[in-house]
């Protein structure tokens, strides 16, 4: 699956999970207007350009799903969505072990509907918990 394919799958997961923080991660996603991608051998980062965002995150979060592959860390990933000023800043993927293409088909990117999703918010000391 390309990593254009996945990016889709993962926010929606991610805002399936989103719980009080729903409309805002809603608006966020109707306002995209490009996506660019990066690969970086064990992953990619994808960066967003927005149309007028409606309702913003009122802090700063991450989303975290880690996909785990039978217990094999060489094939398990995950992605890391960073919400910075009310809005996506930047999706990364990346990988415990083995190096991923974007044509890579040997991860199976259909078990991100069944990982758990983490919310991490800012402590007052500016470190995510």
């Amino acid at each position: 699956m390309l990593f254009k394919d996945v990016i889709p799958l993962v926010l929606r997961r991610m805002l399936d999970n989103s719980g009080e923080m729903y409309d805002a991660f809603d608006s966020n996603i109707s306002a995209i207007r490009s996506i660019s991608i990066e690969s970086t051998g064990k992953g990619f980062f994808a960066r967003f350009k927005f149309e007028t965002i409606l309702k913003k995150f009122p802090i700063d979060v991450l989303f975290d799903i880690v996909v785990e592959n039978d217990g094999d860390t060489s094939r398990s990933y995950g992605f890391i969505l960073y919400i910075k000023n009310g809005e996506f800043e930047m999706l990364e993927c990346y990988t415990y072990g083995d190096n991923m293409d974007d044509d890579d088909n040997g991860i199976n990117f259909g078990d991100i509907e069944n990982s758990p999703v983490r919310i991490c918010s800012r402590n007052k000391n500016g470190k995510f918990k």
